[in-house]
């Protein structure tokens, strides 16, 4: 089993692979800083990142080796709250090209058990918010792994 649940894991992956010279740096600054979790965006930040986790489904059974093939999809989404009318959003599309940055590099077993990435889409930016001053991506991205089915027969 994984020691964590899989979105907690990326979000430890993100910040560890997060690239220093990129505008806006991981952390707990709210105004200057990129905070993450997976809960909804809240007006006391300039930048989130939302990392939810999907519904996995088995993909693959090989029932006599008795192993699963999993795909659990996880979405990251990126806000950014406008500061002036007119922004343009150049840290949205940094948090977007480092994202796929860092999952495009990923190496099998970066992320304890987990065997692939793939990056599945990205959204157009969008205001969905109530006062037309946060903008949103979002990134799709796919985790594959396998599991062993421990029961005896």
């Amino acid at each position: 089993d994984f020691p964590d649940r899989l979105d907690n894991l990326v979000k430890s992956y993100i910040s560890s692979k997060w690239d220093i010279g990129v505008d806006p740096q991981i952390g707990t600054n709210l105004e200057e800083q990129i905070s993450q979790d997976n809960f909804d965006y809240d007006s006391f930040r300039t930048y989130y990142l939302k990392v939810t986790e999907g519904q996995s489904r088995v993909v693959n059974r090989q029932l006599r080796q008795r192993l699963y093939e999993f795909e659990t999809p996880i979405e990251i989404q990126c806000s950014v709250r406008s500061l002036s009318k007119g922004e343009s959003f150049p840290q949205l599309n940094n948090m977007i090209n480092e994202l796929l940055r860092i999952f495009g590099e990923f190496q099998k077993e970066e992320i304890f058990g987990i065997q692939g990435i793939m990056l599945d889409a990205i959204s157009p930016i969008g205001n969905d918010s109530p006062n037309k001053s946060v903008y949103q991506r979002t990134l799709k991205i796919t985790l594959r792994y396998w599991r062993g089915d421990n029961s005896r027969p």
